[in-house]
C-alpha cells in the first residue's frame, strides 16, 4: 500500500498566536492509532486554556482540541541522533540553502518563530534546526508521514511537533497521501516528474525490503 488518506482539521495559531494554518491528521487503515490522551498542558509553558484563541468560530473549538491531542511539546531531553550535526557549530543544514538565505535576509535575527512543513525525520534536509540551535528560535515541526513520527520524536528537538500536515485547501476534506519517504506528499499536488520520482522511490524501498 503506497498511499493512505489524510483527514483535514484546522490548526489555528495555538502556538504562535498569530498564524492560522489549516492542517491534516494522517490516518491509515493498517496503522494502529496513537492511544488517546487527555488534553493537558505541555511540560513547560502556558496551559491549553491560555493557548486557545480568545475568539473562535462556531465548530472550530473541537478541531482545536483534536489538534491538541496530536501536538507534542518541545523535548526537555538532550538532543539525540542528530547524525553529524553539532548544535552550536554555526553550520547551516537546509535542504537547498534556505536557512542560509533566510538568515541573511533577516540579518541573523534571534528569538523568532519558524514553521517547518515536512519535517521528514527531524534532521535530514532540516530547514529549521539552524534557527533552533544557533538563533534561539521557537519552532513547530509538521510531518504527515506516520512512519516518520517516531524518528522525529527520537531526536528530542526543542520544537513543538504536530503529527499531521498542512491542508491544500481551507475545507475539511480527505486527501490521498502517497508514502514515498522524503518524496511523499499529496497526490493531488504532485506534478508528473514528482510522481515519477516518488514511484521510483517506492520501488527502491520495496527492493531494499526484499533484500533484507
Amino acid at each position: 500500500m503506497d498511499h493512505g488518506r489524510a483527514v483535514v482539521i484546522y490548526f489555528l495559531g495555538i502556538i504562535s498566536g498569530v498564524c492560522i494554518l489549516p492542517a491534516v491528521l494522517f490516518t491509515h487503515e493498517h496503522l494502529l492509532p496513537r492511544p488517546a490522551k487527555t488534553p493537558a498542558p505541555p511540560t513547560v509553558g502556558p496551559s491549553p486554556n491560555e493557548l486557545w484563541p480568545t475568539a473562535v468560530a462556531p465548530g472550530q473549538m473541537e478541531d482545536l482540541k483534536e489538534i491538541w491531542l496530536h501536538l507534542d511539546a518541545p523535548s526537555q531531553l538532550p538532543y539525540e541522533k542528530l547524525d553529524t550535526y553539532q548544535p552550536g557549530s554555526g553550520r547551516f543544514k537546509g535542504q537547498a540553502g534556505q536557512d542560509r538565505w533566510v538568515d541573511q535576509v533577516l540579518q541573523s535575527r534571534r528569538k523568532l518563530f519558524v514553521v517547518e512543513s515536512g519535517a521528514l525525520n527531524g534532521i535530514n534536509h532540516s530547514n529549521s534546526i539552524f534557527f533552533e540551535t544557533e538563533r534561539d528560535w521557537e519552532c513547530l515541526l509538521v510531518e504527515a508521514n506516520p512512519y516518520l513520527w517516531p524518528e522525529v520524536r527520537a531526536r528530542h528537538r526543542k520544537c513543538f511537533f504536530l503529527s499531521g500536515g498542512l491542508s491544500i485547501t481551507k475545507a475539511r476534506e480527505d486527501f490521498p497521501f502517497k508514502l514515498a519517504g522524503p518524496l511523499g506528499g499529496f497526490t493531488a499536488t504532485m506534478g508528473a516528474a514528482h510522481a515519477q520520482r516518488a514511484k521510483a522511490e517506492i520501488a527502491r524501498q520495496e527492493s531494499s525490503r526484499r533484500e533484507r
